[in-house]
């Protein structure tokens, strides 16, 4: 690997294959410093939280890998050919800014976009989605969360085989990983990267008051637009809003909620 420039794409999947290898002649620290590798010549969120799944990863490459991220000065259009140079898609950026702890950051690009509608090709809707997640306090998640979970997990690459190596013990090639799984190996991971990231209790109240109010504001312009087709949409905002705020305790958030936007909008 010494000898591939470290910003070609390739290398990065030559470190995933070298750290298999090393992973078969058990020499795990070898392994870890791959995937780390991997993740700095092909900076993708899979690659990312490839680094939380073992507690040595965490100590050694975590500090290493926020850098990585901070150097990457300003968002870059990736060359998908494979032996171009790997560069950040916009989204890609934001969402890795997001998982390195930023959310300040996330939460103020969400903010620039002052209109409930037009959301199509903004990063909001991946913003809102990531926070509502992250909000969410209890360890398993409920319908309107899992579905959230979903979205973010084909939107991360945990749909593709190659992208979930390593993530379980026994995921090391991809004739091992079943796609089946993704959700379920999102959600824990997830779960540990969550562990390593913390936000104060009034912090995390300021975002849960931003979000109820961008949701609220977002069902007013659909529905009240009479934009149907984006109803089942904005349903699911509300209800997944409503989950969080019962995950840190408000009973029958989720209820009085959809129950208030029933009352409001009798088509809804």
């Amino acid at each position: 690997m010494d000898k591939l420039d470290s910003g070609l794409a390739i290398r990065g999947d030559i470190a995933i294959k070298t750290a298999q290898a090393s992973y078969c002649m058990n020499d795990y620290d070898f392994m870890r410093e791959c995937r780390y590798e991997a993740f700095c010549s092909n900076p993708t969120v899979a690659n990312y939280l490839r680094l939380f799944v073992d507690k040595e990863s965490i100590e050694k490459y975590k500090g290493l890998a926020e850098k990585r991220i901070e150097d990457l000065s300003e968002p870059e259009k990736r060359h998908i050919m494979e032996y171009s140079y790997n560069y950040e898609f916009e989204s890609d950026y934001h969402y890795l800014q997001f998982f390195s702890g930023h959310f300040d950051k996330v939460v103020d690009r969400c903010k620039n976009q002052k209109a409930s509608l037009g959301w199509t090709g903004t990063f909001i809707p991946h913003g809102i989605d990531l926070m509502l997640l992250y909000l969410y306090a209890e360890p398993h998640p409920k319908k309107a969360v899992k579905r959230i979970a979903d979205r973010v997990t084909n939107r991360i690459g945990f749909d593709k085989a190659k992208n979930l190596l390593f993530f379980k013990e026994n995921h090391i090639f991809e004739k091992d990983v079943s796609e089946q799984e993704k959700g379920e190996i999102f959600w824990n991971t997830f779960l540990k990267w969550k562990e390593n990231y913390w936000i104060p209790d009034h912090t995390l109240k300021e975002y849960v008051d931003w979000l109820e109010g961008v949701i609220d504001g977002r069902i007013h312009g659909i529905v009240g637009g009479k934009y149907r087709r984006k109803y089942e949409d904005t349903a699911l905002l509300a209800a997944a809003i409503g989950e969080v705020k019962e995950s840190l305790g408000e009973k029958l958030a989720k209820w009085d909620l959809l129950n208030k936007y029933m009352k409001e909008y009798s088509c809804y």
